[in-house]
């Protein structure tokens, strides 16, 4: 019999969904931001760069130096830093301060990310545990989907502070759902390792070499990723409908390979 999913896992969603709708969004506003902030589309393509900084800083160094932190705490943080961090790019009226926030919310995502999917998997047990990371890694998917062509949309009707105001009231309602519907493990033991010990892990040679495929295949999606609205419109002459349905396609199968791969597979008859 199908157990329901935990409805907390649908909140670790959400907060996915607003993380990746940040990191993705930025990407159909380059232009925006650089016509308001007066300043180049290189230089303002610096803020998708200083948040996956942020994001791969976060998701193993700081998560390591938190060990000692109970769970629930530590996502707590993480959404407390990325909603604020959100906030004051909202807020922006300058390149400088909007890129300190954009790294200081990538910190937020990198760590939550990271123990998210954990804790996901601990709420389900074994036997579900990749649909549970498949739902939380569908908020991720979904902002693949709806960021850069939504945002590309909305960044010719709205303001691009205004989108940005948007995410992060949708982090603060993850930041209360988190607060109220997670459990609170008294007995979490992954709060009894040192912080040090975790440091040294990630200098694990094997541990290294994975992360090191996952870094170059997202350094050469997102370096297209980045300019891809500019190089659309710009040299290939594409209308922004047209930008917009293609990278609205690119999305969706991300989307639907994701939720296909973390589907539970079925026991085969003999």
């Amino acid at each position: 019999m199908n157990e329901r999913m935990p409805f907390v896992i649908y909140v670790f969603a959400l907060c996915a969904f607003a993380l990746g709708f940040t990191e993705f969004v930025t990407i159909g506003l380059v232009s925006n931001i650089s016509a308001d902030l007066h300043s180049s589309v290189s230089q303002v393509g610096t803020a998708v760069t200083v948040y996956a900084l942020g994001a791969v800083i976060g998701a193993p160094g700081l998560t390591a130096l938190a060990t000692r932190w109970p769970r629930k705490r530590l996502l707590l943080a993480a959404m407390g830093l990325f909603t604020l961090g959100n906030t004051v790019v909202g807020l922006s009226d300058a390149l400088t301060p909007m890129l300190v926030a954009r790294f200081a919310s990538g910190l937020g995502h990198g760590v939550f990310l990271a123990v998210a999917s954990s804790v996901a998997t601990q709420l389900v047990g074994r036997n579900r545990a990749g649909a549970a990371v498949a739902v939380v890694f569908a908020g991720l998917t979904l902002a693949l989907a709806l960021g850069v062509p939504l945002g590309t949309y909305l960044g010719s009707i709205l303001s691009w502070q205004v989108i940005f105001m948007a995410v992060a009231a949708c982090g603060t309602i993850g930041f209360v759902g988190l607060l109220i519907l997670m459990p609170t493990d008294h007995n979490d033991t992954s709060a009894q390792a040192n912080a040090m010990d975790g440091l040294k892990a990630i200098f694990n040679p094997r541990l290294l070499a994975g992360a090191g495929i996952t870094v170059l295949a997202y350094a050469g999606s997102f370096t297209l990723y980045t300019y891809i609205s500019p190089i659309l419109l710009v040299v290939t002459k594409v209308s922004e409908s047209t930008a917009s349905l293609l990278m609205l396609g690119y999305g969706v199968m991300a989307a639907i390979g994701n939720v296909w791969g973390g589907a539970p597979s079925r026991p085969q008859r003999c």
